[in-house]
């Protein structure tokens, strides 16, 4: 288990080390959805986040885990879960979730086991509520459901906002999304661009296939790539033969495998920084 209690402990141990630590803004059911800052310099700055999926709840530990490893001085800003609400859903099937329509999303869910809910507390899957091509993916569904309800309008979840408004305040040179599962990198939207040569670095790091995203749209990469013209990654985590939600008995491989990556950050995010300011942008 990694409930957002146990996240709100970690925020506390990460401030009494000396860490920034502060929140984008609260949830539908009024969470906090908390930050951490390593590094030093505001600008430029990088921004990594995990579990915008519910189920995905692994990723917020992993985020944290990779906080020890980080050397470098670039500012990193680590949302280590995009979707707190979700996260206690999923893990305790809505016992600690307070005032909620828990009879809605059980209709919603077709049971009481939400181990594989990936939405937010209103059903909506905040990873295609973004507003890039938003209602157009190939799995987009139209209703609310455990996934891929793209809800009523991008940026129609206040978690969604959140994210949007917080990215836009920090001004991140390559963001990166952690997901499970499958062990690839997803790289770059469309036509724009890709920034193929330093994706590429990422996965000779991870040991992850990277692939050029082809059928991806709505989600907080797609909406930072066609926005920002940057580097935006989402990273999936996890064998893919292993079963949601991935086990944490998972989770020192995943580290070990992803250990190098915000140091990387530091290298590719200076790079581009400086080619932004030759290019004006």
């Amino acid at each position: 288990m990694f409930s957002y209690n146990d996240l709100l402990d970690a925020m506390k141990v990460l401030r009494g080390k000396g860490y920034q630590v502060g929140s984008i803004g609260n949830t539908t059911l009024s969470r906090q959805t908390p930050y951490v800052f390593i590094g030093r310099t505001r600008t430029p700055c990088c921004l990594v986040m995990g579990g915008i999926h519910a189920r995905e709840y692994i990723t917020s530990q992993v985020v944290l885990e990779l906080i020890k490893y980080y050397t470098g001085t670039m500012g990193i800003y680590i949302i280590p879960s995009a979707n707190p609400d979700g996260l206690e859903l999923c893990q305790d099937n809505g016992k600690d979730l307070g005032i909620v329509p828990l009879d809605y999303l059980k209709a919603v869910n077709k049971g009481d086991d939400f181990s594989l809910w990936k939405a937010n507390a209103r059903a909506v899957d905040l990873n295609v509520n973004f507003n890039a091509d938003w209602g157009q993916g190939q799995f987009n569904v139209t209703t609310p459901a455990p996934a891929n309800y793209i809800g009523e309008y991008p940026e129609s979840e206040i978690e969604t906002r959140n994210l949007v408004r917080f990215t836009n305040s920090v001004n991140p040179i390559v963001t990166i999304s952690y997901h499970t599962k499958g062990e690839v990198i997803y790289y770059g939207y469309k036509n724009y661009p890709d920034y193929y040569e330093y994706a590429k670095l990422f996965a000779e790091s991870t040991g992850y296939i990277l692939d050029k995203s082809s059928y991806s749209v709505g989600g907080y990469k797609d909406w930072f790539v066609k926005s920002y013209r940057r580097l935006g990654m989402t990273f999936e985590v996890g064998r893919s033969e292993l079963s949601y939600p991935i086990p944490f008995t998972e989770l020192d491989s995943i580290v070990e495998k992803n250990k190098a990556v915000y140091n990387l950050l530091d290298k590719v995010g200076k790079n581009l920084w400086i080619q932004s300011l030759w290019k004006g942008r």
